[in-house]
């Protein structure tokens, strides 16, 4: 029995046959992707020659016998729609503290500016002058009431974004220029029906964000689209639909499984 960690989560797992649990620490969040820096000489000796129970085959994906299925301790879920308040949870970096003045203050010296960037599936669902959460350095047990000041959407057709500009009381003078800042912003019709699933089940790397689907004996990596979030669930925009299978855990070593095969000197049966 092995250590494995996931998402800064020390999980204890049975490792298959020649398995050696990754020595380096990521967060589940970070977008770090393996197979940007994993070589095969480093795959070979990391992971071993094969994950017993556990075949990738190109253009189906990877084949789990009963036995891995179990030892990896799988769990799937049916995706449906259901209501679920979402916020946008985003960071945001202060363009203007305090100290500066501005027009825009209304002659009040307490309030900061922030800038932040949000697809148009979000920006279409947010408005002008509703209010956001922040929180600054880490410290989400304080968090602040701030107010959406504008949307920008002049650059949309040329990042594929919407600037989002925010007004930030800060009396205390504790946000300065350049200072990142933790953002929830709630959403509009959020108790509407929406396809969302689990955080577990979203696997983030730097291509993209994906889903393991289940298909009749072979799970397979698909890219979703994700819009907003709260603390247990995403939701889903584009990629899922409701009646499909996904896994929801842990999808960090079903991601190894593929990379072990396609870019670690592996191969598919």
């Amino acid at each position: 029995m092995r250590r494995l960690l996931i998402g800064g989560i020390v999980l204890p797992v049975l490792l298959f046959p020649g398995l050696v649990a990754c020595d380096s620490k990521h967060d589940a969040n970070d977008g770090h992707d393996h197979a940007a820096e994993m070589t095969n000489d480093q795959a070979n000796d990391e992971h071993g020659d094969e994950f017993s129970g556990a075949n990738f085959e190109e253009g189906k994906g990877i084949r789990m016998s009963d036995e891995a299925w179990k030892s990896l301790g799988l769990q799937q879920l049916a995706v449906s729609e259901q209501p679920a308040a979402f916020n946008i949870t985003i960071s945001a970096q202060v363009y203007r503290s305090v100290a500066e003045s501005s027009d825009a203050q209304d002659g009040q010296q307490s309030r900061a500016f922030a800038t932040a960037l949000v697809s148009p599936e979000q920006a279409a669902r947010i408005r002008v002058g509703q209010s956001v959460h922040y929180s600054a350095n880490g410290d989400e047990a304080n968090e602040r009431l701030g107010t959406l000041w504008k949307i920008e959407r002049t650059q949309m057709s040329l990042l594929g974004k919407a600037e989002l500009l925010l007004v930030l009381p800060d009396a205390n003078h504790e946000l300065g220029v350049g200072d990142f800042i933790s953002l929830k912003i709630p959403v509009e019709n959020s108790n509407k029906s929406v396809i969302s699933i689990p955080k577990s089940a979203l696997l983030e790397t730097s291509q993209g964000y994906y889903v393991f689907t289940v298909s009749g004996e072979f799970l397979q990596r698909r890219e979703v689209k994700v819009g907003s979030q709260n603390d247990d669930f995403v939701e889903i925009v584009d990629g899922l639909k409701s009646g499909d299978s996904i896994v929801v855990k842990p999808v960090d070593i079903l991601y190894l499984i593929e990379l072990k095969a396609t870019k670690g000197g592996g191969h598919g049966h």
